[in-house]
């Protein structure tokens, strides 16, 4: 009988590799480890600190005013500007129309508007009543008549002051009654006979419901109100 030949298994091949002396050539089997750089580490510390210091920076941007307001603070626009949908975010805002300047009127207001040929340019409406609660709505549209509702999605109504009752009322999706302008008077948000913020044509009195349209509170002192001014900004793109 012939001599049974020794058998090698996968195990016993990779014992006998990994015994063998490392070779001092470069395709050793012996691993190298590299440290890692102090420069590297260097470098890339400080590109994170630059980009916190840019999101930072982006973070605390105000919108550039092309006006002065009677109505908001920095905090009040900070607040709006965070709730700005993003392709709304990094324009100025110009003062369009304000009681202070132009009279209590919607028919000036509307004129003052309509140098904007686009209505589908958003704005921020403020107003304040005569308890120095402020609120207003987003708008996806500028004021205008129209025999229809007008805006999209992206409009939402706020209030600002005071502080602890500030909050901002999106779009519920139940109905689509965003901004409703006619000669004797402009509405935001509706639904079921209320509305979110009625105002008449002198704008010197208000009123503000709960809506279906963004599910809001009262936003001014009660109900019904008299206006102590009103602000448009227009967003410049």
């Amino acid at each position: 009988m012939s001599a049974t030949r020794p058998i090698f298994g996968v195990f016993d091949l990779f014992q006998f590799v990994v015994k063998r002396k490392p070779s001092s050539s470069p395709t050793s089997l012996t691993p190298s480890i590299i440290a890692p750089s102090s420069d590297v580490d260097d470098v890339t510390t400080e590109k994170m600190r630059e980009a916190d210091d840019i999101d930072l920076l982006l973070d605390d941007e105000l919108p550039e005013l092309l006006g002065c307001s009677n109505l908001l603070t920095e905090e009040h626009i900070r607040k709006i500007n965070d709730r700005l949908p993003a392709s709304a975010v990094g324009y100025p805002w110009k003062l369009t129309y304000s009681t202070f300047e132009h009279g209590m009127s919607l028919k000036t207001l509307y004129r003052k508007v309509e140098m904007y040929k686009d209505e589908r340019r958003p704005c921020v409406f403020v107003v304040q009543d005569d308890q120095s609660h402020i609120f207003g709505c987003y708008c996806s549209c500028h004021p205008h008549r129209s025999e229809h509702f007008a805006g999209t999605g992206e409009s939402f109504l706020f209030k600002l002051s005071p502080s602890s009752q500030s909050g901002f009322y999106n779009w519920t999706g139940d109905n689509s009654f965003f901004m409703k302008g006619d000669h004797d008077s402009l509405a935001f948000g509706s639904g079921d006979g209320r509305i979110g913020l009625w105002l008449d044509e002198n704008l010197l009195n208000g009123s503000s419901q709960p809506s279906k349209t963004f599910d809001n509170p009262t936003l001014s002192a009660t109900t019904d109100f008299t206006i102590d001014g009103v602000e448009v900004w227009t967003l410049e793109f």
